[in-house]
């Protein structure tokens, strides 16, 4: 191999790195999977429009605002889109402790002028749970494009 090469490859080896550490660090605090949809900014907080929890703290029986974005989803030939959501919590030990299916469940047109579709929700945390860490779990589907896309982060119940 020749020095430029070894050169080109370390950089471009330093590069990747560069991404996947940036990556990482700011998706620490959620996991997103998406097939078709795309998500972003998610903010749990305790307060509607509030500034994300941090650290995301909350008591049994709160109420929890909860705000995302997506894009990448389709419409019909009416222009309506179909979205559904789902919210739930899960505690560490696996056991589902909130199920809120299909919380949203409309065709709508999309919001104009944006990119990014706003989804705003109000939650209010089960009464009677054990204190320690939960995820919520959001899934979003497109059913007029077939696209989903899967929220999770992971909060404290004290």
């Amino acid at each position: 191999m020749k020095p430029i090469e070894k050169i080109r490859s370390k950089f471009f080896l330093s590069l990747l790195l560069v991404f996947v550490l940036a990556l990482t660090i700011s998706c620490s605090d959620q996991q997103i999977n998406s097939f078709g949809l795309e998500g972003r900014n998610l903010v749990i907080s305790n307060e509607k429009g509030g500034a994300k929890a941090n650290p995301p703290i909350f008591s049994a029986g709160e109420v929890v605002y909860i705000r995302f974005e997506f894009s990448e989803y389709d419409v019909d030939s009416n222009g309506l889109a179909w979205i559904q959501e789902d919210i739930s919590m899960i505690r560490k030990d696996g056991k589902i402790v909130l199920n809120k299916p299909n919380i949203i469940n409309e065709r709508i047109p999309p919001p104009e002028g944006v990119e990014w579709w706003p989804v705003h929700n109000k939650v209010t945390l089960p009464e009677v749970i054990e204190p320690g860490e939960a995820t919520i779990a959001i899934n979003v589907r497109d059913k007029i494009g077939g696209g989903t896309i899967s929220i999770k982060t992971t909060i404290e119940v004290k």
